[in-house]
């Protein structure tokens, strides 16, 4: 009888953990040039993987030259449809940037911003941006400009652009890529 017990609990705790997928996560930092760029936003995984210097387009999209360093990331293939971008001036080595509002400049925006555009909902997108308070931080693990790879992590909080009472939180972001 014990024996049939424990068969049957061995039979129980086997196939209840068929039905259990393990929780996804963002990928590990790294600092090799992997072409990624990952977070949460508003506590969903979103991910995106390979690099282009093109500022057209979907994908990963980086720009670095002469301390400005642009990155964008739009699409998804894990929880949530949106682009994260954020812009920094002034980026010469490793160090921990201040994300703040967009300053709109002549002939482009200008300023140390973040940005991140919520798509899932086709008929109502929705656009948030950091604001003059501060509201999160880039930091730069690695700015290699040899082999032209720029690493590192990054949280906001941005308002929405039509609501600015309402916000959205983009945490554990990471990205690590290369540049043309």
């Amino acid at each position: 009888m014990k024996r049939m017990y424990r068969l049957l609990l061995l039979t129980l705790l086997a196939t209840s953990s068929l039905g259990c997928e393990e929780e996804e996560d963002l990928p590990k930092p790294t600092q090799t040039g992997a072409g990624i760029m990952a977070a949460r936003i508003g506590g969903k995984l979103w991910e995106r993987s390979s690099s282009s210097n093109s500022l057209i387009g979907s994908g990963l999209r980086v720009l670095y030259t002469d301390g400005y360093f642009s990155i964008i990331g739009s699409g998804d293939k894990r929880e949530i449809d949106a682009s994260i971008q954020f812009q920094m001036t002034d980026v010469y080595r490793p160090g921990v940037y201040t994300l703040r509002e967009r300053l709109p400049g002549i002939f482009s925006d200008a300023g140390s911003y973040g940005r991140v555009n919520d798509l899932s909902e086709r008929n109502n997108a929705r656009s948030y941006e950091t604001t003059a308070a501060g509201t999160g931080t880039v930091t730069i693990t690695k700015l290699d400009t040899q082999n032209k790879i720029i690493s590192g992590t990054f949280f906001f909080r941005a308002a929405n652009l039509n609501n600015p009472s309402e916000f959205m939180e983009v945490t554990d972001g990471r990205f690590d890529v290369k540049y043309d």
